[in-house]
């Protein structure tokens, strides 16, 4: 199973070359507060830790909205 990241990102007109996926929801409404934390511990990706350079990565609202939801999606990976 693989864990989607920018595929959230991907506007929905684009066509991916690849089989329809295939996967399963979790329910984590229950420990939301818990991975909400975990998040917020990435000080590098969420805060001005790193300001030296322009180009690093920051997460924006909108890049981590999917992931702040009541639901994990993880996609099958064909071996």
């Amino acid at each position: 199973m693989s864990y989607p990241i920018w595929g959230w990102h991907l506007p929905p007109a684009d066509e991916v070359a690849a089989p329809q996926p295939r996967g399963v929801r979790v329910d984590i409404s229950s420990v939301m507060a818990v991975k909400h934390r975990a998040i917020a511990a990435h000080v590098s990706q969420m805060t001005d830790l790193i300001a030296d350079t322009p180009e690093g990565f920051r997460f924006t609202e909108t890049t981590l909205a999917p992931f702040l939801g009541p639901f994990e999606y993880f996609i099958e990976v064909p071996s």
